[in-house]
């Protein structure tokens, strides 16, 4: 029977220690060491061992690699630098919506501003016309109103306009 140990890639067996410990690179003694150019091994060879039989190794080996956290550190500091940059991003572009003074506007306007807002801060001028059952004329001049205040923008949208509150800086 022959039994063959196999160290992986980046380990070594221990050096023989000068003075006698219990740590023995390989045991029993009588094992081969050898390597395919890549990988230590060790084999013993035994004679006259029965089926179900079987017989005691042990291999002491350390790494040759040394176990550097460097690469792991600059991964993780990466890491965190990225998350730090994409937060700052994602909240300055989300849209904050300007708090608007209710004393300050009409009823009409309060209405308008409400019904924009509970679209995420943009809405069609069709759809505020539909909700406060205010004609197109009076929900244009609205808008208008508040467009030259400050409050909302327009965009053309084919035959129609979107209305946007503005974003407070």
């Amino acid at each position: 029977m022959v039994v063959k140990v196999i160290l992986s890639e980046g380990y070594v067996l221990i050096n023989e220690p000068k003075v006698p410990t219990v740590l023995v690179p390989f045991s029993p003694r009588d094992g081969k060491e050898g390597s395919d150019g890549r990988k230590i091994f060790v084999e013993w060879e035994r004679e006259g061992v029965k089926k179900g039989e079987g017989i005691s190794v042990a291999v002491t080996y350390e790494s040759i690699k040394p176990i550097s956290q460097f690469h792991e550190n600059y991964i993780l500091l990466a890491i965190g630098v990225f998350l730090v940059v994409a937060v700052i991003l994602i909240g300055s572009r989300t849209k904050k919506i300007e708090v608007v003074t209710p004393n300050i506007l009409k009823e009409d306007e309060r209405k308008v501003i409400e019904i924009i807002k509970e679209r995420g801060g943009m809405c069609k001028q069709r759809v505020i016309v539909r909700e406060t059952d205010f004609s197109k004329a009076k929900v244009s001049r609205i808008i208008k109103e508040l467009e030259e205040r400050g409050i909302v923008t327009t965009e053309k949208a084919g035959r129609s306009k979107k209305v946007y509150l503005k974003r407070s800086d």
